[in-house]
């Protein structure tokens, strides 16, 4: 191989594994934003079930139904916790990603019966699902 080639396959490894690097971190910070947005949402929808709020629930329960229907996905191999990328998820994710989609598929069928309960005015399921809910997040 010539050293011209040689530098060239060097710079298109180089550049690909920053354009990896690089869609890992975009997933990493995505992953981290909606957490932070999921966790607000758990938050208030108990304060509304509280106050018995719940026409201001709506909002709150799609977005958590939508954010667990692609949940996994935020996950791919290489985007684990790190010093670097300010991650703090759990290593059990990729270790054991069955369970973990398991668990986000069982929080998304709970937001779906949250959102149909709301829809027909069955307020005391949801506190139930609720409660249901964040047994399955806590995981």
């Amino acid at each position: 191989m010539t050293y011209k080639l040689q530098i060239l396959m060097f710079i298109f490894v180089f550049n690909f594994s920053l354009n990896i690097s690089y869609a890992d971190e975009m997933y990493i910070q995505k992953r981290i934003h909606n957490f932070k947005i999921a966790k607000k949402a758990i938050k208030n929808i108990n304060n509304h079930i509280i106050k018995k709020d719940y026409i201001k629930i709506n909002d709150e329960i799609v977005f958590l139904y939508n954010w667990f229907s692609v949940l996994p996905s935020y996950f791919p191999k290489g985007t684990e916790a790190s010093i670097e990328n300010n991650s703090d998820a759990s290593s059990e994710i990729w270790e054991k990603f069955h369970v973990f989609e398991s668990l986000a598929s069982n929080s998304k069928i709970i937001s779906l019966s949250m959102i149909n309960d709301l829809k027909q005015n069955y307020y005391k399921q949801i506190r139930v699902k609720f409660d249901q809910l964040n047994q399955s997040c806590s995981v």
